[in-house]
């Protein structure tokens, strides 16, 4: 994952590293949609809440309320936002 060391309690996850950019120090990117178990838990062990921000086609945004789902199992308070006007995290003005 691309910037998990830079966070603590609190993180905004997206997919790729261009979409963790716009959130500087917060911004976390997992290199897709894809995840491991080894993944949420490193991510669970460093955070009390996450923001998912995946892009908005149908599979990322099943992907992403799968991770909300597997986060919040493991005690971490998640919310997954869904883009309105952007396709991607990285388009964010």
């Amino acid at each position: 994952m691309y910037n998990l060391d830079s966070v603590y309690k609190r993180a905004i996850i997206t997919e790729g590293v261009f979409g963790s950019w716009r959130f500087g120090v917060h911004g976390v990117a997992l290199f897709g949609i894809q995840y491991t178990a080894a993944q949420t838990n490193a991510l669970a062990k460093r955070l009390e809440q996450a923001f998912v921000l995946f892009d908005n086609e149908p599979q990322a945004q099943q992907k992403a309320h799968e991770l909300c789902e597997t986060l919040a199992m493991q005690g971490v308070s998640v919310e997954n936002i869904e883009l309105t006007g952007y396709d991607e995290p990285d388009e964010i003005p």
